[in-house]
């Protein structure tokens, strides 16, 4: 019973959080504004990971871009996305397309057809989860 439980609590999860994203970008890019930003500066994130149940944590630093853009009445907008985390950093200067919406300039998405694929993935694994926890618990409990 325990792995039903486990199976429909993860798939609802995934399937709740790709939606969220797939509909965020389905929206933006309905009615988003497309423009290019460009990387200014690198923020820096320190994390911990707890490493075979040790007591000694081990910090791992992480980067994400700051960006800027400029809005179609020509604001310059400072963002920073948090999604787009990796070990190096940023290149400096380098531009990237984004979607932003115009009501909220904050709400901006990078890279869209990509996470726009991988929100569609999520979601198709937690239906798989789901569905398959409910077959096992109609046919195997």
């Amino acid at each position: 019973m325990g792995i039903v439980i486990a199976g429909i609590i993860f798939g609802s999860t995934l399937l709740y959080q790709g939606g969220q994203r797939w509909l965020r970008i389905r929206y933006l890019r309905a009615h988003g504004i497309k423009t290019r930003a460009r990387v200014i500066e690198n923020h820096r994130i320190l994390e911990t990971e707890d490493i075979d149940k040790m007591d000694e944590d081990v910090f791992k630093t992480t980067y994400s871009p700051i960006l800027e853009f400029e809005t179609l009445t020509g604001e310059k907008h400072i963002v920073t996305d948090l999604d787009n985390t990796k070990s190096s950093k940023h290149k400096i200067g380098k531009e990237y397309q984004i979607i932003y919406n115009p009501e909220d300039k904050s709400e901006f998405e990078l890279e869209v057809e990509y996470r726009y694929r991988v929100s569609g993935i999520l979601m198709a694994f937690g239906l798989c989860s789901f569905l398959g926890a409910i077959y096992y618990y109609l046919y195997y409990v």
